[in-house]
């Protein structure tokens, strides 16, 4: 688990910029049909839910699981704050942008991590 822990700092940087991938052959049009509907229900919850819920969207993207809220738990109870704040403000606020599509940031991804190992 310790020789896991010296790559969190990396792999989060990493996240900064992008992630995960549909793998579906994204289309931007649908992107901005499934936004229209994921800003309505945000205008009734806080910002702090707004982030989680999108955290939780990409969270289900990267993994393919069926139930992103257990492993969002099991990911914030291994990891702390370090995790809560990866989930929220990483996934949740800078992969929930719509400005790149979700395979771009996987690319971008792939290029950091392949420049720096």
């Amino acid at each position: 688990m310790a020789q896991h822990k010296k790559h969190l700092p990396l792999i989060l940087t990493a996240l900064l910029f992008s992630f995960g991938c549909e793998g579906k052959g994204e289309n931007l049009a649908d992107d901005s049909v499934e936004s229209g509907a994921a800003n309505a229900v945000a205008s009734s919850l806080s910002d702090h839910e707004v982030r989680r819920q999108r955290g939780l969207d990409v969270l289900q993207t990267l993994t393919g699981t069926d139930d992103p809220e257990a492993f969002a738990r099991k990911f914030v109870a291994q990891n702390g704050a370090l995790g809560s704040f990866a989930l929220d403000f990483v996934m949740g606020d800078i992969w929930g942008r719509e400005q790149l599509s979700r395979r771009d940031r996987n690319l971008i991804v792939l290029a950091i991590l392949g420049a720096l190992n």
